[in-house]
């Protein structure tokens, strides 16, 4: 879209431009040291969360299939040997 088309009353004395912003410059430095702190920061909540749920991380990777077979032929097992006896 041209810009000529959406501001047509609009007089600028040269050509309108953004400048590209630097790594180095300070409000850029600091901005970026602002948002690492603040994810640091959100991180210590998420860590206890996690911390939470250690004790069931054998069960939360499960293979379920795997699982539901191995009890399913055990109770077959269980069952053939009861109607032996």
């Amino acid at each position: 879209m041209n810009v000529q088309y959406i501001m047509e009353e609009m007089f600028f004395s040269g050509t309108p431009l953004l400048e590209p912003v630097g790594l180095r410059e300070p409000f850029v430095v600091e901005l970026r040291k602002t948002i690492r702190h603040a994810i640091f920061k959100a991180m210590i909540p998420m860590r206890a969360y996690c911390a939470q749920y250690q004790s069931f991380l054998e069960v939360l990777n499960l293979d379920s299939v795997a699982y539901i077979r191995s009890v399913w032929s055990l109770s077959l097992i269980c069952l053939n040997s009861s109607l032996v006896n």
